[in-house]
């Protein structure tokens, strides 16, 4: 195998390292910054939760897919690295699921009712 491959509980923590080690720079604090007037405006009623994406939260991005359970959706960017995080090939047999909101892995309920889709 690759010396680059890493498990992905593995991989999904060496990015979000990453992620915190940008978001102690000036540029990472701006978009946090930003990140968090979306979530206010949201908050005051200025701005519509469906309009904002639940993953990321970036205020420059829209929103192309519904989450099945929560209120709100996920841009393109977030559901293209949820589809390659569940993607990774199975790592001691057992298949990981992560959440597009938290990025945590996870099991994935759904209902059994066959009308419902969440």
């Amino acid at each position: 195998g690759s010396s680059n491959y890493y498990p992905p509980i593995i991989a999904l923590c060496l990015s979000r390292i990453k992620k915190f080690e940008v978001s102690q720079s000036k540029e990472g604090q701006r978009a946090w910054k930003k990140k968090v007037e979306v979530l206010h405006s949201v908050r005051k009623g200025k701005k519509s939760l469906e309009s904002v994406c639940i993953s990321c939260n970036r205020p420059d991005v829209k929103v192309i897919s519904k989450h099945p359970v929560f209120e709100g959706g996920a841009c393109r960017i977030c559901q293209e690295e949820e589809s390659e995080n569940n993607e990774f090939p199975d790592y001691d047999e057992i298949k990981h699921i992560f959440c597009v909101i938290c990025r945590c892995p996870c099991t994935e309920f759904t209902c059994d009712v066959q009308t419902c889709k969440k």
